[in-house]
C-alpha cells in the first residue's frame, strides 16, 4: 500500500500577512548566514526552543548533528531560507480534503507547535492518521531513529 509519511510537516501559513512575516524573517536568516558564517546561524538556531528536545540526547549525539549542521553549505542553506522557506510555501491548509492517499503525520510530543499543527491536519485530511511520539520533539528521526524507522517500516499502519 502506498501511504504518505509527513514528519513535523505543516500545510503552509494560511494568513498572508503572517506568510510575509515569515518570508522577511527567513530572508534575515539568509543575510545571517552570509554575513555571520553558517556556524554563528547553527549556534543559534540550535538554540530555539524548537530544539529543547534535542539537549536530552548524548553529547556525542549533539556533537554529530552540530557538525552535520554546520557541514551544509552556506549559499545552499540561506537559498533554501529564501526559496523555499515557511513564508515561501503556498498555504495548502483549503485543499487538505483532496489528498486521497493514506497520510500519516508523526510529530514528537515535545513539539507543541507541531503536534497542534498536524492535530488540524488530521482533521482536514479525510485518510490520516496523527502519531505523537513520546520523548520526542520536532526531529523525531534523529531523536527516536529506531522509533521512527519502525513506523515507516510498518505495513499498513494507517489501518490500525
Amino acid at each position: 500500500m502506498k501511504q504518505l509519511f509527513l514528519e513535523s510537516g505543516t500545510a503552509g501559513i494560511a494568513n498572508d500577512n503572517e506568510r510575509h512575516i515569515r518570508q522577511l524573517a527567513d530572508q534575515n536568516r539568509a543575510k545571517q548566514i552570509e554575513q555571520y558564517g553558517l556556524t554563528t546561524f547553527v549556534n543559534h538556531w540550535e538554540g530555539l526552543p524548537l530544539f529543547n528536545s534535542q539537549r536530552q540526547l548524548s553529547e556525542k549525539s549533539q556533537r554529530f548533528m552540530h557538525q552535520q549542521r554546520i557541514n551544509h553549505n552556506p549559499v545552499n542553506m540561506a537559498n533554501s531560507l529564501r526559496y523555499f522557506g515557511t513564508g515561501i510555501m503556498p498555504s495548502w491548509w483549503d485543499q487538505l480534503s483532496q489528498l486521497k492517499i493514506p497520510t500519516i503525520l508523526i510529530t514528537g510530543k515535545q513539539d507543541i507547535k507541531f503536534t497542534n499543527l498536524n492535530q488540524k491536519m488530521n482533521v482536514l485530511l479525510p485518510n490520516s492518521q496523527h502519531l505523537s511520539i513520546t520523548g520526542a520533539g520536532h526531529n523525531i528521526h534523529f531523536e527516536k531513529p529506531k522509533m521512527f524507522t519502525k513506523l515507516l517500516n510498518q505495513e499498513n499502519i494507517h489501518e490500525n
